[in-house]
């Protein structure tokens, strides 16, 4: 087999899908390797390779094509693939298995000393999903009080990614979307799936300068009770058993949100929200998700009490439950009521994050009064509803679409 032709099953397989499993490696290594020696050494060792752990797996399996893929080669591939594409950790997986193969691979792979620690300065950054709210591989608490409109938030959120719109879709005006058209999966343990589908319809029709309508579905996976069909609580809950099953029955390929709605319907039942230690296994289990599947999770979960005039550092804090909930995220969100009665349909987003740059503080109008309705149905960017409107302001910068 010529080298090139061997390096681009290599990067196919790697690249386009990185969470295959036996199967598809060992579907692939059979045409791959195909001389009676290597055919035969190739389906002992397939059963025995987990894609799931590339960073491990991938130094045996690069020690072995050694002759036939040339290093540098790759890595300067995969270099310029961190540069240009959507799938760093992946990429950063990879080269950190040629850098071991190079360097020696420690007996235990999460530990780095030396040169392989200081190569992990040159890995690329979290890949995000939504600029300052969303990163693959990490997970983000939303909080809110009841009746807040966190699932309408979080609705909007996975149908404007997952839009096919021939047009870039955003959830809102000035969102960023970095991982847009990509897969999303919305599991609803204690709600409707039926209504979140009906939510969806809703939205279609006040954001259409944003998202095509019906443009998702394609991309969309809900989970949950829908027209007498019900869920199994435990089938999905977050202990050790209900996280594989996610993992491995419910995320596509290529998929970059989970939405879990909410927090509190999805714990196994010997954990409560006040439970550190089991909350902190429980977060453990979360974030296994977002690492395994290179995904963000977006937890949605309650305040504790009422937030109004709660400074932005104190937006963790009013999560609620166990210090390991907010502790454990690499981003918190809150959407919270102001505490001026003048404005009921106005709420306020603010996040803190150590993944990178929290989105600034946004004002969102849900129930916009010329729509007569007491149903919360869009988040669309107001300016500061507590500042004096100034003469002469001019246009509004978040205009509503036309109807």
């Amino acid at each position: 087999m010529e080298n090139s032709d061997l390096f681009d099953r290599l990067v196919s397989i790697v690249i386009n899908h990185p969470n295959q499993r036996t199967e598809a490696f060992k579907a692939w290594g059979t045409t791959s390797f195909n001389t009676p020696k290597q055919h035969a050494w190739f389906m002992e060792r397939a059963g025995e390779i987990q894609f799931n752990h590339p960073q491990w797996d991938m130094i045996e399996f690069l020690d072995f094509i050694d002759d036939a893929v040339n290093k540098e080669s790759l890595r300067k591939w995969m270099n310029d693939c961190s540069a240009t594409t959507k799938k760093g950790d992946t990429v950063s997986q990879l080269l950190m298995a040629i850098h071991n193969a190079e360097h020696g691979a420690p007996k235990r792979p999460w530990i780095f000393r030396g040169e392989q620690a200081r190569f992990l300065a040159d890995l690329p950054p979290p890949t995000a999903v939504v600029g300052g709210l969303l990163h693959r591989g990490h997970v983000t608490v939303l909080s809110a009080p009841p009746y807040s409109g966190k699932s309408w938030f979080s609705i909007n959120l996975a149908t404007a990614i997952a839009s096919q719109s021939t047009e870039k879709a955003a959830p809102w005006p000035g969102a960023v979307l970095e991982a847009p058209a990509t897969p999303t999966v919305y599991i609803s343990p204690d709600f409707p799936v039926s209504e979140l589908a009906r939510r969806c319809r809703i939205l279609d029709q006040q954001r259409s300068d944003l998202v095509q309508a019906d443009s998702y579905w394609e991309n969309m996976t809900l989970v949950g009770d829908a027209g007498g069909v019900i869920m199994p609580r435990e089938r999905y809950c977050l202990d050790a058993d209900g996280t594989d099953r996610i993992i491995e029955e419910v995320i596509p390929e290529g998929a970059s949100l989970l939405v879990l709605d909410t927090l509190s319907a999805s714990l196994p039942l010997d954990v409560t929200e006040n439970d550190n230690a089991g909350m902190a296994r429980v977060m453990g289990n979360v974030q296994k998700i977002a690492s395994q599947r290179d995904i963000a999770v977006l937890l949605i979960h309650h305040t504790a009490k009422p937030t109004a005039g709660k400074a932005g550092s104190e937006v963790w804090s009013s999560v609620r439950g166990a210090g390991a909930i907010s502790g454990s995220a690499s981003s918190n969100a809150l959407i919270e009521q102001l505490p001026d009665d003048a404005f009921p349909n106005v709420r306020r987003l603010r996040t803190v994050s150590n993944v990178s740059s929290a989105l600034p503080t946004t004002y969102f109008e849900v129930r916009p009064a010329y729509l007569t309705t007491d149903e919360i149905l869009y988040f669309r960017p107001i300016p500061d509803p507590t500042l004096e409107k100034e003469e002469d302001e001019g246009d509004d910068p978040f205009p509503h679409p036309r109807r």
